[in-house]
């Protein structure tokens, strides 16, 4: 068994990273106008597009770290199995995530710098690069979600169900959200970033995950203490 130090720096993670998510997604640059060079005038424009996209890869990778270090913590709990394979779940979904941030905060953002540059005649080319760009993004958005709002929170919810040191409420929550997200995920590859799909059902999603990780960070900084090596 690890030492409580190192449960702490994972719950640390957990919250940390919850807390970065949650105020870089608040902070993403958005328009109302649909389309691609729409969105090619928002990032061009936008001082925040890289920076926000980076701020959200650390707040992932924060939690990341965190789900591992609750992996380690429940090894010896009666949901231990169901923890391992949410382990390699997040890791997954970090690395699909790690993708679609460098995509959509560095590649995109440098596709809309090129078409605000660009003369007039060359401006359909670069659109039709960024829209294929954006499909690319959404199907990755799809396969994140069902993976890390997912699969992953519900593996974890039934690990935790079971476990002596969280309340089996809180793991039962984690299941609950982590079923909307396989759902969304779902619903992302299966019919695009409609409204339902993406403004509503991803939003509730992934507010609901994140404030569920916060919340499990929080109880495993405190339990941190009783796992002793």
């Amino acid at each position: 068994m690890k030492e409580p130090s190192f449960y702490r720096l994972g719950a640390l993670g957990l919250v940390a990273g919850a807390v970065l998510a949650l105020a870089f997604n608040v902070l993403h640059p958005r328009t109302s106008v649909p389309g691609t060079a729409p969105q090619l005038a928002l990032a061009a424009g936008s001082a925040l597009w890289a920076v926000d996209h980076l701020g959200i890869l650390l707040g992932t990778l924060l939690i990341t770290g965190g789900l591992v270090a609750l992996a380690a913590a429940l090894q010896d709990e009666r949901g231990a199995p169901w923890a391992r394979y949410g382990q390699a779940g997040a890791l997954i979904g970090a690395a699909t995530l790690s993708v679609l941030m460098a995509l959509d905060g560095i590649a995109f953002r440098r596709l809309a710098q090129a078409w605000r540059a660009a003369p007039e005649a060359e401006r359909p080319a670069l659109v039709q690069a960024a829209t294929v760009a954006r499909e690319i993004d959404f199907a990755l958005l799809a396969v994140s979600t069902l993976e890390l709002f997912g699969l992953t929170i519900v593996l974890y919810g039934l690990a935790m169900s079971q476990s002596v040191l969280f309340a089996r409420p809180l793991g039962a929550a984690g299941v609950v959200v982590g079923a909307g997200g396989i759902a969304d995920g779902v619903l992302l590859a299966l019919q695009g970033p409609t409204v339902f799909a993406f403004n509503v059902l991803f939003t509730i999603v992934s507010l609901l995950a994140t404030l569920w990780v916060l919340i499990v960070g929080v109880v495993f900084w405190r339990r941190a203490a009783t796992l002793t090596p």
